[in-house]
């Protein structure tokens, strides 16, 4: 069943509801469960969803109202999960807001989209406390988290343990109609087992982090209950009809989100394969901010660094020193327009009768000469920032930038400089080897001659190159046309 105008109206509607009276009878409880059960309820499309087997029970225990769920289930993209009897503990907590605390049984079974069961799920001291505003239809603060927990196979053939598990929410007002919601992550002593692989993957600790800022976050919310959108993704949800993506693109100009930033953090990763093989990386840290999203010009900052890096191999240490130890790498875009890209995207699917599902993958089609005059009026910029890979042998320093031009050759200006430090240490140990490693030492050779060498501040003589690409599509290595030099090898493979 697709998602209904009725449920988009509700989802408004819940937002409009004025403040009830203080106070928390059976009656406001039963109201308060029954429109959560109803928003969450299975629907097709939906990742998120809630069902009972039973109607909600409700005692009254002074002024808390304790409900029971019989038979709660929670599915998270087509993996469901069978809470069993659930008991949740409503308190009032002022205005229109609730306290809810949840007393959770210590095992569950997990189930795949078929119903088949794919595992159980055990931990200890199990916590759910929150305080749900109506009229937000959010959590205004969430305190969630288990220990000791376990999902092991059927056949006990995988299992996954996490010694310390925490989820963590708080959305606070920071001015009139604005909000900021932060929400986060955290698991310690994680480890990941697989007996039919031999494969065993060890996090010592792993933080996620998610802030929306300055945000009017009771319309985001009434965005995502209707069209089950998260509207800071770029590509939509492949069962959105280009119906509900119209209304993410319009609801999107007047979702006040000022900016989002995510964070992803990990220490102690240890993988291990065969004997032959181990990887280990001391520290990950992952990011992505994006600003301006409420105006018509987007901004993002990705970056990815990983430190520490190990690999044990039996493979000679000409080669173990190539492996990078450390990767530092930043991507930027500046003037991004969300919002026409997704108008865009479904004014081709409604057109052209293409499933939404396809339109990523049509790179060749009318779609993406549109998006590239979307870009390009825009002025979309992309940036590789002072991006830098570490290895015992040589090292690699990367800086760059594009801008979309819809009336460019190649779609595209832009310039890339690659700054290679150890090239010559890596053109003996490959003359070293012998056999194929010498004739990639003669490949090596060339790509030596091609680039200007340059002495640093700090003294290291690197191989700089710099290839560019003008609006003719010319691509100059150095300043020099590679046109010529690319005809050449093409005759002489043929």
């Amino acid at each position: 069943m697709p998602i209904t105008r009725s449920l988009i109206c509700l989802a408004v509607a819940l937002w409009a509801l004025p403040a009830t009276a203080q106070g928390l009878d059976s009656e406001r409880a039963r109201t308060l469960i029954e429109d959560i059960l109803y928003v969450y309820a299975p629907r097709d499309g939906a990742p998120f969803a809630l069902a009972t087997t039973g109607e909600p029970r409700i005692t009254t225990n002074g002024a808390r109202q304790d409900v029971a769920l019989p038979g709660l289930k929670s599915v998270i993209y087509g993996i469901s999960i069978d809470l069993g009897d659930v008991v949740l503990s409503l308190e009032d907590a002022g205005g229109d807001q609730v306290t809810m605390n949840a007393t959770l049984p210590e095992q569950f079974t997990l189930h795949d989209p078929l119903g088949e069961p794919i595992g159980e799920l055990t931990l200890a001291a199990p916590r759910f406390v929150g305080v749900w505003d109506r009229g937000l239809f959010a959590f205004r603060k969430l305190d969630a988290g288990a220990e000791n927990l376990t999902i092991a196979s059927p056949d006990a053939s995988s299992r996954l343990t996490i010694r310390h598990f925490a989820v963590a929410g708080v959305a606070e007002p920071v001015g009139p109609q604005r909000w900021q919601s932060e929400h986060a992550v955290e698991m310690a002593g994680v480890e990941l087992y697989d007996s039919a692989i031999g494969g065993r993957v060890t996090i010592d600790l792993l933080r996620y982090g998610d802030t929306l800022r300055n945000i009017d976050l009771a319309s985001l919310g009434a965005l995502v209950q209707a069209t089950r959108f998260d509207p800071l993704s770029m590509w939509p949800r492949a069962q959105l009809s280009e119906d509900l993506l119209d209304l993410a693109a319009d609801v999107y100009d007047f979702v006040a989100i000022d900016a989002q930033e995510t964070t992803l953090e990990a220490s102690g990763l240890q993988i291990t394969g065969d004997p032959d093989f181990t990887m280990s990386i001391a520290e990950i840290a992952l990011s992505s901010h994006w600003t301006n999203l409420a105006g018509g010009r987007a901004t993002i900052e990705n970056g990815a660094r990983l430190s520490g890096m190990a690999v044990g191999t039996n493979q000679p240490p000409e080669v173990t020193e190539l492996i990078p130890t450390e990767i530092d790498f930043r991507v930027d875009g500046r003037n991004l327009p969300l919002a026409q890209l997704l108008r865009a995207m479904s004014a081709f699917a409604r057109e052209t009768d293409v499933p939404v599902e396809e339109l990523e993958g049509m790179a060749n089609s009318q779609l993406a000469f549109e998006l590239r005059r979307l870009f390009s009026e825009a002025g979309a910029e992309f940036r590789i920032v002072d991006s830098r890979i570490l290895a015992p042998a040589a090292s690699a320093r990367i800086d760059g930038a594009a801008v979309i031009d819809a009336t460019s050759v190649a779609g595209l200006i832009g310039s890339l400089t690659l700054e290679l430090a150890g090239l010559d240490r890596v053109m003996g140990m490959a003359m070293e080897q012998g056999g194929e490693a010498a004739q990639a030492a003669m490949v090596l050779l060339i790509l030596q001659g091609l680039g200007e060498q340059v002495t640093l501040t700090n003294g290291i003589v690197v191989r700089r190159y710099v290839l560019t690409l003008d609006g003719d599509g010319v691509v100059r290595l150095n300043g020099t046309d590679l046109g010529p030099l690319m005809q050449s090898l093409q005759k002489r493979e043929g």
